[in-house]
């Protein structure tokens, strides 16, 4: 049988099975692209999310999730977010895989194939399902989206796009208010909201939806405000929720210093992300953008101009029909769906980050592909899907050496300290590698070069407190208690710096501090399993094998996970018992 043969008989069969056909070509360039990922670790900030989180490892406390803001993360900036079906995710896979990390990202893999069919649903009786499959397809493969695919830490960001696509799906095919696809659509919407909280840009698109395509029915009709209402209230009841638990958005500084200079930065934000649209290739781990030059500046002025272009454009566009039409709407979802992530309401969060573009490029590919699939000639199809073909082989390779970067974090660091060589926050985290690849004085050398340095002011106790821990696993104990102790000045005793402030002290001998140090933080944050340890690793030192023992029994009463405390009450019961005296 021929080529020709074989693309007929796909052809005749999508035309009986579009779904299963785009579901099987959709799975078969998943595992071509993200295959790999089954034997990568847990990078970075999956560490605190996973690794690291007792409650990830107790599905019995799934209830917390949904009223303990440390229930995401004992780091608290991340414990600011309000994402309690990211935890409940994470901790079935626990259960399931136990610390098997390939598990978990063969999770993450499943999550990517139905949000694929949920982009094939989104708009197949606006575009159709050709178009469709075509952009659900260029959905599974496109590498601007592999970050969100990768990052353990992206699964809240993967579930409210599933779900954000499909309750938008249901919207457009409700017949009459509260009936089935109404009453599904609602409490799927708000299941996007509890797994990260830029879904609320829901409440915005479903009217933008409702006004450009007519669907359900005319925008004008007397129903339309019994269609969106349970969405505004659900969105409503959410965020009450999540200031009781959480406490009100924080409010942070401008990232420009000023609205103004905000929204120019912003500007910039938005023109990257355009470009990785178009030209997914030299993708980076961690981006950042120049600061603003004088005024005018050249390339924010640029940013700022295309972005009123495209959103006049757009609204000119969306008087006519065909094509136009579905290009203004793909752009204003665009800016519509990143809104949340931007720095106009000034809340704390990162500036930019590829893993803020899974929901928005969801929505916008089956618009772009069937604008694409209007145009004029049946040679200029032909050729658009001759470049789309070679365009989606190259994504497959590009995916392929992205998923060998996030293998685990010695590879990850390794790649993003090249490319971003002045990014402290990048150079703390190599260093935090090298230290545990028993390297410290390279790591002692890297920080070096940032102490004192222009523009890391922000970042000084995280540098000072990182230089002291690689003093520490260098072996200079008492420089290392001297930074510490700085470090201290600056930030305060967190837990963290507590446990390594104790250790510097035991290790120049210090003991009576040490344990000093750790009695206040047992006071100040009873239930952390690593300050138990802490004191019973100063009383085992200190010659007291019965006290450290009742230390780390507590702490394993704490986290049963806690392998060092079950290493370290196992050598204490040994030198305890009769047999070894």
């Amino acid at each position: 049988m021929g080529a020709m043969d074989r693309m007929h008989r796909l052809g005749r069969l999508f035309q009986t099975h579009p779904a299963a056909v785009t579901l099987v070509l959709a799975a078969l360039l998943t595992a071509a692209s993200y295959g790999g990922s089954l034997r990568n670790g847990f990078v970075w900030d999956d560490e605190t999310l996973v690794v690291n989180n007792p409650y990830v490892h107790n599905l019995s406390r799934w209830p917390r999730y949904f009223l303990d803001p440390d229930s995401i993360s004992s780091d608290q900036f991340i414990a600011k977010t309000y994402r309690p079906l990211q935890t409940l995710s994470l901790a079935l896979d626990q259960a399931l895989w136990r610390d098997w990390s390939g598990g978990f990202h063969l999770t993450s893999l499943l999550i990517h194939l139905a949000a694929c069919l949920a982009v094939f649903f989104l708009f197949t009786d606006v575009v159709g399902p050709g178009a469709s499959s075509v952009a659900a397809i260029l959905f599974a493969v496109h590498p601007a989206l592999s970050e969100g695919v990768l990052c353990l830490a992206s699964r809240g960001g993967q579930l409210s796009a599933l779900l954000g696509l499909l309750a938008s799906g249901l919207l457009l095919r409700v017949r009459r208010p509260f009936d089935a696809r109404h009453m599904i659509a609602v409490p799927t919407a708000a299941l996007a909201f509890f797994s990260k909280e830029p879904a609320i840009a829901l409440v915005a698109l479903f009217p933008l939806l409702h006004a450009v395509l007519g669907r359900p029915w005319p925008f004008r009709s007397r129903r339309t405000w019994l269609l969106h209402a349970p969405f505004a209230a659900a969105a409503l009841l959410y965020l009450a929720l999540r200031h009781r638990i959480v406490g009100s958005m924080e409010v942070a500084d401008y990232w420009g210093g000023s609205l103004m200079a905000t929204l120019q930065l912003q500007a910039k934000v938005f023109a990257i992300y355009l470009r990785l649209l178009l030209w997914p290739l030299h993708l980076q781990g961690r981006y950042s953008v120049a600061p603003l030059g004088p005024f005018p500046d050249a390339a924010a002025t640029a940013a700022v101009l295309l972005s009123l272009a495209l959103i006049l454009l757009s609204i000119v566009g969306l008087r006519k029909t065909g094509a136009p039409r579905l290009l203004s709407l793909a752009a204003l979802w665009f800016y519509v769906s990143l809104l949340p992530v931007s720095n106009l309401i000034p809340i704390p969060g990162s500036m930019l980050g590829e893993r803020f573009i899974y929901f928005s490029f969801a929505g916008m590919f089956p618009l772009l592909v069937g604008a694409a699939a209007t145009l004029p000639g049946r040679s200029t199809r032909r050729a658009l899907f001759a470049a789309g073909t070679i365009a989606a082989m190259a994504f497959v390779a590009t995916d392929v050496a992205r998923t060998a970067v996030w293998r685990d974090n010695a590879a990850y660091f390794k790649v993003l300290a090249s490319q971003e060589p002045d990014d402290p926050i990048v150079q703390i985290g190599m260093a935090g590698e090298e230290i545990k690849m028993g390297m410290p004085e390279s790591a002692v050398r890297r920080l070096e070069r940032f102490l004192g340095a222009k523009g890391t002011a922000a970042y000084r106790g995280k540098l000072r407190y990182w230089y002291g821990v690689a003093l520490l696993r260098a072996g200079r104990s008492v420089e290392a208690y001297r930074q510490l102790r700085i470090v201290e000045g600056l930030t305060g005793v967190t837990t963290e710096l507590a446990l390594s402030l104790a250790e510097a002290a035991a290790a120049s001998g210090d003991l009576k501090a040490a344990r000093s140090i750790l009695e206040r933080a047992a006071k100040t944050d009873a239930a952390n399993d690593a300050v138990w340890n802490g004191l019973g690793n100063v009383a085992w030192l200190s010659g007291d094998p019965r006290g450290a023992a009742t230390h780390y029994r507590r702490a394993l009463q704490i986290n049963a996970f806690n392998r060092e405390a079950a290493i370290n009450l196992e050598k204490v019961e040994r030198a305890l018992s009769p047999s070894s005296r």
